[in-house]
């Protein structure tokens, strides 16, 4: 696996699920594309239609990789973030740390913060 695409809290919930022995178990994700995008100049509503196909278009590998991992039902493309949500088990988020267009993999989890 290509390790230093893991975010260390997903490298840490990657170890806890594989010692509990739930390979099976799907973790949200949000997978970062390698390359960054900016909208063009021009019209704003025409440089963000503009962006949104450039993303989809980069992103594409990536989506198609994860519809082949059983992924396609969680999967959710971010255009301004150039990143793609899914839920993926163990291997599946192995397999995505191989591919070439991904930068890095974070746990997606929401961190529940309280005050007192």
């Amino acid at each position: 696996m290509a390790a230093e695409k893991l975010e260390p809290r997903l490298a840490e919930e990657l170890k806890r699920v594989t010692q509990a022995g739930s390979l099976t178990q799907r973790i949200p994700v949000i997978i970062e594309h390698v390359k960054a995008a900016a909208p063009a100049g021009g019209e704003r509503a025409a440089g963000l239609a503009a962006l949104e196909r450039q993303v989809h278009e980069l992103q594409r590998p990536m989506v198609e990789l994860l519809r082949e991992l059983g992924a396609g039902a969680t999967v959710r493309q971010h255009v301004l973030a150039n990143a793609v949500s899914a839920e993926l088990t163990p291997d599946g988020i192995a397999e995505m740390a191989r591919h070439p267009d991904v930068r890095l993999i974070r746990l997606a989890r929401e961190d529940h913060v309280t005050t007192g």
